[in-house]
């Protein structure tokens, strides 16, 4: 698993289960009393969004949308509105690779079946159900980086189940052992620099859901990288795991994508670290 190599400056890091993975929430340069209660805190506003964006909550909300006139807007949670408007800005600027439509529909419906143009509300053009799988996580740590700010804390890193964001100047070294094999040799550790910026993986190491591939019609299996892991950085966590799959589906086109965001990817193997097909 990544491990944040760092010296020890009074901080304060505290654990727990959430998105069915291990997040972890580090402030550094607060007392441990004041970090601990902003740790707490933060851990509360990403678990009602674990709630209300988890795939029985949502299939259950978009059942209610459904059942609803087309016409009809349907109020729903703040934070659930907003992380699909991240979603369906990144699907029109990657033309649809990504997208949480087709990922919840085997590719019967797409992201411009979602109307979000009234503010907390949603309209469906057709009867859909979504997955946040894509996305989820990435936005919720950068929701915790945002409490974090609002809580008084300057510095520190949120990391859930390898989605990873710093907040301040600080650089930190994130190690990657991805247990990539060659054969049956395990490869070496692989240091990551991290500042200002997020970092998000996909592929064999980090495993992930299943994406919907348009270009071939079918749903295509993380697994599918083999001995082979994707890294992309990127200034948003909710981009850079929007980003991993757009990389994983078009790695020829995804270059000129990613630059639109600012992002970059690289292939993580165990021969190291490798650019992607261009």
């Amino acid at each position: 698993m990544p491990n944040p190599q760092k010296c020890v400056c009074n901080q304060v890091t505290k654990s727990r289960p959430l998105f069915g993975k291990v997040a972890r929430i580090t402030v550094v340069g607060k007392g441990d009393a004041c970090a601990s209660r902003i740790i707490d805190s933060v851990f509360n506003t990403i678990e009602r969004f674990d709630e209300i964006t988890s795939q029985t909550h949502l299939r259950h909300r978009f059942l209610e949308i459904s059942h609803a006139s087309l016409d009809e807007y349907v109020p729903v949670p703040s934070l659930l509105w907003h992380v699909l408007q991240v979603a369906n800005d990144i699907s029109y600027r990657t033309d649809g690779i990504f997208d949480v439509a087709a990922a919840g529909t085997d590719g019967v419906a797409e992201w411009t079946d979602i109307d979000l143009s009234e503010h907390g509300q949603i309209r469906l053009r057709r009867p859909l159900s979504i997955s946040l799988d894509g996305i989820r996580k990435g936005f919720a740590v950068d929701l915790a980086i945002q409490a974090l700010l609002e809580l008084g804390a300057n510095a520190g890193l949120v990391d859930i189940g390898g989605c990873i964001r710093t907040l301040g100047s600080r650089e930190w070294r994130v190690e990657f052992n991805p247990e990539v094999r060659t054969g049956y040799q395990q490869s070496s550790v692989i240091p990551v620099s991290l500042n200002k910026a997020a970092l998000v993986g996909l592929g064999a190491y980090f495993g992930g859901s299943k994406l919907y591939d348009y270009s071939r019609r079918e749903l295509r299996s993380s697994g599918e990288w083999l001995d082979a892991s994707l890294l992309v950085r990127a200034r948003s966590c909710a981009v850079a795991d929007a980003l991993t799959k757009v990389a994983a589906l078009q790695p020829h086109e995804s270059e000129k994508m990613l630059a639109q965001f600012g992002a970059k990817a690289v292939k993580l193997s165990a021969a190291g670290v490798s650019q992607l097909a261009t």
